[in-house]
């Protein structure tokens, strides 16, 4: 009965140690998930973009069997979910390469992986990034599979293919927004991409072709950011995107806007 005793009271000891753990699992909370424009906004992030292809480019892994030229090229795209820290919580393919081990393999580089710490003016939140991993043959090394991981902007509809009408909408209302930045001579053409969402609110504005002068640059970036444009009439996504060219005439002392959503 002692014994017996003795192994309730060591019993009973234990758990009381363990208890303080158990309590402190139970009240970790995981963080809510990130908004579309939350993940827009990431994946938006030219500083963050640069650190996690660095980080990604870095870990290239290609299955032994796929040295040579026993796998074929493609595409895989994946969905990866992270919160703030940098630590993956989930990984999903969204499109696969065709080839099942490069599938494997890709995803096999996010798992419980610990990515570039997110900068700091992001909410604590769980975002969901869009990575594609192409793999490809080397140019240096024939027959030598490669591969290359980008960060992918959220899906979003090409606006033009959704309502064909909207490029001449588009373009009036340029033509009523658009003006020669002062203070400078310089001519060239800038081409940005814009995310907008159906209501015609300007979500990101990147430039995609500079012009060669900051300020024309600046003025077309300015032209879109945080915008108000007409809204989409037809179609039922969120989001939409289309890139659009703005070409700096000084002789005529106006810029010429040349759309191509």
């Amino acid at each position: 009965m002692r014994f017996q005793g003795k192994l309730y009271f060591l019993l009973a000891l234990f758990a009381a140690q363990l208890s303080p753990a158990f309590a402190q699992a139970k009240s970790v909370e995981t963080p809510p998930v990130a908004t579309e424009q939350q993940n827009l906004q990431l994946s938006s992030s030219q500083v963050y973009k640069k650190a996690l292809e660095s980080w990604m480019n870095k870990r290239i892994y290609l299955p032994p069997e796929c040295a040579s030229s026993a796998c074929p090229p493609g595409t895989a795209v994946l969905l990866v979910t992270l919160n703030k820290n940098g630590h993956t919580q989930a990984t999903s393919l969204r499109q696969t390469s065709d080839t099942v081990v490069l599938d494997s393999a890709a995803l096999g580089e996010f798992y419980q992986a610990t990515l570039p710490v997110l900068p700091k003016s992001f909410p604590d939140v769980l975002y969901t990034l869009r990575i594609e991993v192409r793999y490809f043959y080397s140019t240096v090394v024939p027959h030598f599979l490669t591969a290359h991981y980008a960060l992918l902007k959220p899906e979003t509809s090409d606006i033009e293919q959704t309502d064909p009408t909207y490029k001449k909408t588009l373009q009036a209302w340029m033509d009523k927004k658009l003006h020669y930045p002062t203070g400078t001579r310089a001519q060239g053409s800038c081409s940005v991409h814009v995310v907008m969402d159906r209501a015609g609110h300007v979500k990101s504005v990147t430039v995609i072709h500079s012009s060669g002068s900051s300020d024309l640059d600046a003025a077309t970036r300015g032209l879109f950011t945080d915008a108000q444009l007409p809204p989409v009439e037809h179609g039922t996504r969120k989001y939409y995107d289309f890139d659009t060219t703005m070409t700096y005439v000084l002789k005529s002392d106006k810029a010429v806007p040349s759309p191509h959503p």
